[in-house]
């Protein structure tokens, strides 16, 4: 039985730049960023996804056998996962509008970043205050 995953939303928010997504968990205020290869691989994880249908419309350009590229999905979806960034689904895998991916190897990076954690997290609504304005919390 195939695992299937989706993005851990409203919680996580995501924009593609370029070759490049940015990723931004609003539950802990951390920020990713994923190379082209995992952007990809997100863009597919819009709507619950089973692994192994990601898997049926990967391809890889270097000659790799398929374990290595299940095993390399499968510890890129592992720290999605352990970052709070995807969940596990309960609904069904969709298979309409995907979009086949054509990875130039099996780097698949997501670096983290925490350094606008404080700014991140503020409530500019509820913490603003009131002399000092935003983004001062009270």
């Amino acid at each position: 039985m195939s695992t299937i995953y989706e993005i851990n939303t409203p919680h996580v928010i995501s924009e593609s730049l370029g070759d490049e997504t940015v990723i931004i968990n609003l539950e802990t205020g951390t920020y990713h960023s994923l190379n082209r290869n995992a952007a990809l691989i997100w863009q597919n994880l819009r709507k619950p996804i089973a692994t192994n249908l990601l898997l049926e419309i990967m391809t890889v350009k270097e000659v790799v056998d398929q374990s290595a590229i299940a095993k390399a999905l499968e510890d890129f979806l592992g720290v999605l996962l352990a970052q709070g960034l995807v969940r596990l689904s309960t609904t069904k895998s969709h298979s309409e509008n995907i979009t086949k991916m054509s990875l130039e190897d099996l780097q698949l990076v997501c670096d983290n970043y925490n350094d606008m954690q404080d700014l991140l997290g503020l409530d500019p609504i509820h913490e603003a205050d009131p002399q000092a304005g935003w983004p001062h919390k009270h």
